[in-house]
């Protein structure tokens, strides 16, 4: 007999269904018992296995930046809980998760799951949400023609996808990376085209990273939706082996390879998205098990004064080799050394271990070529190093033992295009109105591109401007390129800010707060900023501030329960030029 259970409904009365196992009057079971069926039906391709509840729970966090765990989505399949019926976002994320892996073919499966929890069908601009999603997934977006694949069938739209692998060249005694194939219709990978999107949960892994890292770069490895891969921004050098094989792939292949180059050096303009490269591969290497210590940091030109606790510029640079080889014994746990003395130390202490060493903003460090000499010394086998500077040409040490990676601009209307709809996908919860551009998006990248050099960065900023204007309003921007045009676009939305009264001053002070705090190390949560806002008593004026912030100066939560606010380097180095606000303002 079929028990009768009774759910209560997130927005009517206690509504009695169906529970049980699956049968083929499978309308009448439960939200759970559905939701449970078509995750099961999902394939791990990669692994030849079902998509468990850990590995549910995981992508729908990356996807929507929410927090889920496995218990979330137990006590959904056990209709213990379930996703509130405002939360869209979360559902709609569910489907297309669900869709990703086969679990469900066509839009009448997708209805048929949010029927049983009495949640509405999936709206016309829901289905185009999803669709696109898969497209970036490189996914067979829903057709009439899925649907012969049913529910019922019991076969996944993997079924008839063959196997394919990869092996390299011979690296035994190397990280011992897999090698594998992730869809035959994609290029050769070496790795899933996902490794290095699940956030490394610093809360359990302070033994592999150390608390001395620098706040933005650590913000980056915890970061969910982190990157996308475009192949036309990577100019990555190819060998015959590499026959196949897209940029990025190409530097897992360098990475893994025993006797391949040990320094990873990433160049590019500043808003290029270096940073963000590198925590992809570090956060990719650490998923995969390759490395166990991640050293290093952020290299800058300043420090904090620990009686004022103020940002205090260096005129020859702080970060320097000694000061490097400083921050490498304390993370190691070895007192101070200097010079070679130093390098020998550290050298013994990485004995046995597989790990990367971290330099962030090469440019700004004084004898970068001796920093550059000092790794080629302590990368091994099974030690890497990874680099970013802005400039690449005055380096003087590089050599075979170094791999180079050039980021380009974004040109090609393709990858415009992609990474447009990337950036509205990310941003779109905390500044809605990006969601109105994505209609006629595509008329206006060729003005987009040549106004922005295909910078990354500039683009979101200029899209953010729009979103708040017109495409009109913002062609009359001045003819300036790189930095000047950033420098212009960050001082123009500083200004609207003291044009917008006590909210605009109190936006101002969050930044200003948030600058000083991310290079303090500190973790800025929601708990944080409302206390400093109270402190000063412009708790009041707190919330359109930050709605100020999302949608002008972009400014990062990765954390929308607990709150983990970040900004970009670039505006950090604006906002130190900013002299205070007016006593009173």
């Amino acid at each position: 007999m079929i028990a009768s259970i009774c759910i209560q409904d997130r927005a009517m009365a206690c509504k009695p269904l169906h529970g049980g196992p699956m049968t083929k009057n499978h309308e009448t079971a439960t939200f759970g018992t559905l939701l449970r069926v078509h995750r099961e039906r999902s394939v791990e391709r990669r692994l030849g296995r079902p998509l468990s509840q850990d590995r549910l729970a995981r992508k729908l966090s990356e996807k929507t930046g929410l927090i889920f765990n496995r218990n979330n989505v137990g006590n959904w399949e056990s209709d213990k809980a379930f996703p509130s019926v405002e939360d869209r976002r979360t559902l709609v994320s569910l489907i297309a998760i669900l869709f990703e892996y086969s679990g469900i073919s066509t839009f009448e499966e997708a209805d048929r799951l949010l029927d049983a929890g009495n949640y509405r069908s999936l709206s016309d601009p829901e289905q185009e949400e999803i669709k696109h999603w898969l497209i970036k997934k490189g996914i067979p977006t829903p057709t009439a023609a899925a649907a012969t694949s049913s529910f019922r069938s019991g076969r996944s739209m993997l079924d008839d996808v063959p196997e394919a692998g990869l092996k390299p060249e011979n690296n035994s005694g190397g990280w011992g990376l897999k090698s594998l194939f992730h869809r035959p219709q994609a290029p050769v990978s070496l790795y899933d085209s996902e490794c290095g999107g699940r956030p490394i949960d610093l809360s359990t892994q302070r033994l592999q990273i150390s608390t001395s890292f620098g706040a933005y770069f650590v913000g980056l490895l915890e970061k969910p939706n982190l990157y996308l891969d475009l192949e036309s921004q990577i100019d990555c050098p190819a060998s015959s082996r590499q026959a196949g094989l897209a940029p990025l792939q190409r530097i897992f292949w360098h990475l893994e390879y025993a006797r391949g180059p040990r320094i990873l050096v990433i160049g590019g303009e500043g808003g290029m998205g270096k940073s963000t490269l590198s925590a992809k591969i570090i956060r990719c290497l650490h998923q995969e098990q390759a490395i166990d210590l991640i050293l290093g940091d952020s290299a800058k030109s300043r420090h904090i004064d620990p009686l004022s606790k103020n940002l205090v510029h260096v005129i020859q640079g702080f970060y320097d080799p000694a000061s490097f080889y400083d921050r490498l014994c304390s993370q190691v746990g070895l007192p101070a050394f200097s010079g070679k003395d130093a390098i020998a130390a550290i050298r013994d202490r990485l004995l046995g271990r597989r790990a990367v060493i971290v330099l962030d903003n090469l440019e700004t460090v004084k004898k970068g070529d001796e920093i550059l000499d000092a790794l080629k010394t302590l990368t091994s086998r099974d030690i890497r190093a990874i680099v970013t500077t802005r400039e690449i040409h005055g380096l003087k040490v590089l050599d075979s033992k170094s791999l180079v990676v050039q980021l380009q601009p974004i040109k090609d209307a393709a990858s415009v295009g992609e990474f447009l709809n990337w950036h509205i996908e990310q941003h779109q919860y905390q500044h809605p109105a990006l969601r109105n551009l994505r209609h006629d998006l595509s008329n206006h990248i060729p003005w987009l591109v040549t106004r922005t050099g295909g910078i990354p960065l500039i683009m979101q900023l200029v899209l953010s401007d729009v979103a708040r204007s017109s495409w009109a309003a913002v062609r009359s921007l001045p003819s300036l390129f790189g930095r000047d045009l950033l420098d212009f676009l960050y001082q123009a939305r500083w200004d609207e800010l003291g044009r917008l009264g006590t909210a605009g001053h109190t936006a101002r002070e969050v930044l200003r707060w948030i600058a000083r705090e991310q290079y303090h190390g500190q973790l800025i949560t929601s708990r944080t900023l409302t206390d400093w806002a109270v402190s000063r008593v412009l708790d009041s004026y707190l919330p359109a501030a930050i709605s100020y912030l999302f949608e002008m100066f972009l400014v990062t939560n990765r954390d929308s329960i607990q709150g983990n606010f970040s900004i970009y380097p670039s505006l950090v180095e604006f906002i130190e030029k900013q002299a205070p606000d007016p006593a009173g303002k």
